[in-house]
């Protein structure tokens, strides 16, 4: 059976995180990241291709069926 080409292997480590464009300068991704801490659980910074991403999953503070 072939496999598609549209289907690639999925860290389960990566599910569940949203991004951001990528920021030129490290200094301009970390200023975003403080902004997010206060909102969501895990924020993290890490380095791509074409700048930095902020990584940032969970909302912090909301209860596990908290419906807003």
């Amino acid at each position: 059976m072939k496999q598609s080409a549209y289907r690639k292997p999925v860290d389960v480590e990566e599910l569940g995180w949203l991004t951001t464009f990528p920021f030129p300068q490290r200094e301009t991704a970390k200023m975003v990241a403080d902004g997010l801490r206060g909102r969501y659980q895990e924020v993290r910074i890490e380095p791509e291709q074409t700048g930095f991403v902020v990584k940032y999953r969970g909302p912090r503070g909301r209860g596990k069926n908290a419906r807003s």
